[in-house]
C-alpha cells in the first residue's frame, strides 16, 4: 500500500501500474474534494458511478441518469 505525498491522479495510476504498490490510500485529497475519485478518473480518461444509495438520498437527485448503472427506480 502507498501512502502520502501522492496527490494526482497520474501519481496514483503510475503507482499501480509499476506494480509498487497494490493499492493507493489517501485522505487528504478526498477530505480537499469529497469527488476527488469522480475527477480523477475523468482525469484519467475513465467514468466513474454513483451509488444508487447517494440517488435515493436525495429527492432532487431521483431520476437523475447514473453514469454505467441502470436508471434508479422512481
Amino acid at each position: 500500500m502507498a501512502v502520502g505525498q501522492i496527490t494526482e491522479p497520474f501519481q496514483a495510476e503510475a503507482i499501480i501500474r509499476t506494480g509498487q504498490a497494490d493499492m493507493v490510500s489517501m485522505a487528504r485529497g478526498m477530505l480537499a474534494d469529497p469527488r476527488w475519485a469522480w475527477h480523477a478518473a475523468e482525469a484519467l480518461g475513465e467514468q466513474a458511478s454513483y451509488a444508487p444509495q447517494y440517488m435515493r438520498s436525495s429527492k432532487s437527485l431521483r431520476g437523475l441518469p447514473i453514469p454505467g448503472n441502470p436508471p434508479v427506480a422512481k
